[in-house]
């Protein structure tokens, strides 16, 4: 269950808008190998496959700062490992790459109240909050736009029916 819900905020954060940069394909290949490991039996019990894909991820980084995905993985490994201190660092590497992702936000807070920081794990949860506010009427406003357009496409598409007061008896 652990694995899947790290899975799921894998791709809900991944899925997200990527700009149409050019990524390093040595640093993809690196992050790739990374997954492997993790997805190795027993990764939760394995520290050793852990520091191995860290290591991996910190060389993909460093072929490609500007590509998110490392960071994440990296962000996930460290909070298997219980690594919370290094995974806030990671986490806010990633969000400076990727500013408007609530998961993230959420996720750090969770390590921030994990270290004992209640403070900066408050900040980080009203943050995520607002980022996940904003997707919401994001949502709203685009289902109230469709709801409206189909409404409308459906009344245009309705027979016309017309009854004449005088065939009425």
């Amino acid at each position: 269950m652990k694995r899947l819900t790290i899975l799921l905020l894998a791709l809900c954060c991944l899925s997200c808008k990527h700009s149409n940069r050019k990524i390093n394909p040595v640093a993809i290949r690196l992050n790739k190998d990374a997954q492997v490991l993790f997805e190795e039996p027993g990764w939760g019990q394995d520290h050793q496959n852990l520091q191995d894909a860290i290591v991996l991820l910190n060389k993909a980084i460093q072929k490609d700062s500007s590509y998110s995905e490392p960071y994440f993985n990296k962000f996930i490994f460290q909070n298997a490992l219980k690594q919370y201190s290094n995974a806030i660092i990671t986490g806010k590497q990633f969000l400076k790459l990727r500013p408007d992702q609530a998961n993230m936000k959420l996720m750090v807070g969770e390590d921030y109240e994990k270290t004992g920081d209640t403070i900066s794990s408050v900040k980080y949860y009203k943050d995520a909050l607002t980022a996940y506010n904003k997707t919401l009427d994001t949502v709203r406003s685009s289902f109230i736009n469709f709801t409206s357009a189909s409404s409308t496409a459906w009344f245009l598409r309705m027979p016309r029916v017309v009854t004449c007061a005088c065939t009425q008896r």
